[in-house]
């Protein structure tokens, strides 16, 4: 074999060491669990379900199709969860080979774009990204990385075979995913008005070059354009939202937490690409005009969409193919260190060495405590998946509010594996920002008021729930954040206790718990400017009245608490406030009759209440705080000593928080059991850790019927009184 055949040969190679590595280490990762991780391994099978003709939701396939084809022939072998997790660690590796080519495209030796690729492959953020289901992102990203590659051979010799090429994988990035191929429009656009600027030397042959792959591009995509006809026919708007302020502190949120191990290295490797980019500008402007556009784009679109974060993981790719430059630049520098070279080199190599190693380690590291972490599916999780998929019609619809203790449940983590292995519609409980359709929007902001209460309440930027009266949840106080509510507080009916005493016990103490009152009794009446939720508790020998009252345009509620005796002396009175599980209780202040709260809510953002306590007919004897404890949520009480023969207290209630979006400017009175009817809801999904959800649907025996339990999950039919006609 010739030496320059052998050198290609070995070229060749070199990409496939960090491809294979990469592969038996990811795909052993995530094998170690039976279920891939992530709900979005579920929505893989409900999109492969509609390239096979089951449509369950009736709105095509929601994302370029060429990932689902891919998986589809796995499937044909292999079955669902191997298939998934093959999928998974194979997209994730074959990357190496064109970053390798890319790379190598800037004059880098082999050996030296292999250090970089190395490094790319196994970016820590990377081992994130695989376990939440980045899968069709990151195959996005190596067709992107090809078509870059033919692009940067296409300006140099302006070949047709090379600009056809380039076409044909930015056609393959249109086919694989909607956020590449708006990064590599953006990227492609940014470079000509760069070059424009700054280097028009070159401008009329990468003028040429861009228009004729945009226009192969363009006719390699039109397989792909009914798809996105129909996408976009559904896209929200709310996903373009420019915000620099909040955009600028999640992408640092987000920044942080992507190189969170391996920080001190990205630090030292952005130096120094950023070094070498400096003292490459004189060699190469054009090399160094495209490097440049592929740090900004990511920039430009996070400041002006919403997950600006999503936009970070395109960052590596200039950042590690201009460490590529860095080594260049050092092994030729050392060059002219002719006594010193070798010890030059040795120190160099045992600093990447050490850097690589370390970066590795750090890596798998990361993807072990991201696929424990999102590792959403139990045993039985999937009992109830599999009771589902043989137990109810194919036309059936189900809701579900998720397994977490987050907002929403994280409904999608059931809904997408109902939906993908059990073959049956479900609509979740969650956080509209995380959604793109509008129809999806619509329907999951339906399910959120059904799941949040018996009844629900909205009025301006507070919600407030009652699950009266089956649940003990009563009442719940929310705020709106835009694309969500985030309940802050809520009472309990079986927390309150009421100490008596009669004539007939002798004295002896016992205690009335409104939750098992006899009689129970409720009314919600408005007007323009109010809405006041009233309740009544109804014993032999004594009558509770409860009320609540948000006010439009407000940050406060009012709750007023009254007793009467019907043969009993009121002794002492408790009453509860819980911080919900998905709240952090950071600090709290008592100062005489009130006490505020500092809280973040599981999107670091912050916020305050603060609750007053007023009283007509009650002394206030003190307010104690129980901190979190197993199985016990944070929980403020107030212990009060009432008139001997009647009771009548307040609390208000006041909420701080900043940037707030009033979510409506009237009042709104919703009904969940009617609600279920309107959407034609016939099984609700529920977590038992979940226990308001599952004890509200558990103790509505008229409505529900409990069908399916083990020690996890609940299934509840919906009876015929409120299923779909």
């Amino acid at each position: 074999m010739k030496w320059k055949n052998r050198e290609r040969f070995l070229g060749f190679l070199l990409p496939l060491f960090p491809a294979i590595f990469s592969f038996i280490v990811k795909f052993s990762m995530l094998n170690r669990f039976k279920f891939p991780p992530s709900s979005d391994y579920g929505n893989y099978l409900v999109q492969v379900n509609v390239l096979r003709g089951y449509d369950i939701r009736g709105f095509g396939l929601q994302y370029p199709p060429l990932y689902f084809i891919f998986l589809d022939l796995l499937l044909r072998i292999f079955d669902e969860f191997t298939s998934l997790k093959l999928m998974a660690a194979l997209v994730f590796s074959i990357a190496a080979i064109p970053f390798f080519l890319l790379v190598k495209s800037f004059r880098v030796n082999d050996v030296l774009a292999l250090i970089s690729t190395w490094f790319f492959i196994f970016f820590e953020g990377y081992s994130e990204m695989i376990a939440w289901g980045g899968n069709q992102n990151f195959l996005g990203f190596s067709f992107m990385l090809l078509a870059l590659f033919f692009f940067k051979k296409s300006l140099k010799n302006l070949d047709k075979r090379d600009i056809m090429l380039t076409g044909f994988f930015i056609s393959l990035v249109v086919g694989t995913h909607f956020l590449v191929m708006a990064f590599l429009i953006l990227f492609l656009l940014l470079f000509l008005v760069l070059n424009f600027v700054f280097n028009r030397v070159d401008i009329h042959a990468i003028v040429k070059v861009l228009l004729f792959s945009a226009l192969f591009g363009l006719l390699f995509s039109l397989p792909y354009l009914p798809i996105y006809i129909s996408c976009m026919r559904y896209f929200s708007a709310d996903l373009i939202r420019p915000d620099i302020i909040n955009h600028l502190n999640s992408f640092r949120l987000e920044f942080i937490w992507m190189f969170r191990e391996t920080y001190f290295i990205e630090v030292i490797i952005a130096a120094l690409s950023i070094y070498a980019l400096i003292k490459y500008a004189k060699e190469n402007k054009t090399d160094l005009l495209l490097l440049s556009s592929l740090f900004l784009t990511p920039l430009l679109l996070a400041l002006s969409t919403t997950h600006p974060s999503r936009w970070l993981y395109f960052l590596p790719i200039p950042l590690f193919a201009s460490f590529g430059l860095y080594l260049k630049g050092a092994l030729t520098g050392f060059k002219n260190f002719i006594g010193r070279r070798r010890r030059l080199l040795a120190i160099n190599a045992m600093a990447i060495l050490i850097l690589s190693v370390g970066a590795t380690v750090l890596s798998i590291n990361r993807l072990n405590t991201a696929v424990n972490y999102y590792q959403r599916i139990s045993e039985d999780d999937f009992e109830a998946l599999n009771w589902i998929k043989e137990n109810t019609p194919p036309n059936s619809l189900l809701i579900t509010s998720g397994p977490s203790a987050v907002i929403g449940g994280g409904g999608n983590i059931y809904s997408w594996w109902v939906e993908g292995y059990s073959k049956r519609k479900c609509i979740p409980a969650a956080n509209l920002e995380f959604f793109s359709y509008y129809y999806e929007r619509e329907e999951i902001n339906l399910v959120n008021k059904i799941l949040a209460g018996n009844h629900l309440m909205e009025c301006g930027y507070i919600q407030l729930t009652e699950d009266f009266p089956s649940g003990g949840s009563n009442p719940g106080i929310a705020l709106s954040l835009g694309s969500y509510y985030v309940k802050l507080l809520f009472l309990n009916d079986a927390a309150h206790k009421i100490v008596v005493s009669s004539p007939a016990s002798n004295g002896n103490m016992s205690y009335r718990i409104p939750f098992y009152a006899r009689d129970k009794r409720g009314s919600i009446e408005s007007n323009a400017s109010l809405l006041n939720a009233s309740f009544t508790y109804v014993w032999p020998d004594l009558m509770l009245y409860r009320s609540v009252t948000i006010y439009l345009g407000q940050f406060y509620v009012d709750i007023v608490f009254k007793a009467q005796s019907l043969g009993v002396d009121l002794k002492m009175f408790n009453v509860s406030f819980w911080v919900p599980p998905y709240m952090a209780l950071e600090k709290y202040y008592i100062e005489g009759s009130s006490i505020t709260l500092y809280l973040k809510d599981p999107y670091d953002k912050d916020m305050k209440a603060k609750v007053e306590f007023s009283s007509s007919s009650a002394n206030l004897r003190n307010i104690s705080v129980l901190l979190e404890r197993e199985y016990l949520l944070p929980s403020i009480i107030f212990s009060l000593e009432p008139y001997k023969h009647s009771l009548h207290v307040g609390f208000r209630v006041s909420i701080y928080a900043g940037n707030l979006e009033c979510s409506t400017s009237e009042i709104n009175i919703f009904n969940s059991h009617e609600m279920i009817r309107k959407l034609g809801v016939n099984y609700i999904l529920v977590n038992k850790r979940r226990a308001d959800e599952y004890l509200r649907f558990h103790l509505d025996e008229e409505n529900f019927e409990e069908v399916f339990k083990n020690s996890s999950v609940a299934i509840f039919k919906v009876k015929a009184l409120y299923s779909a006609s």
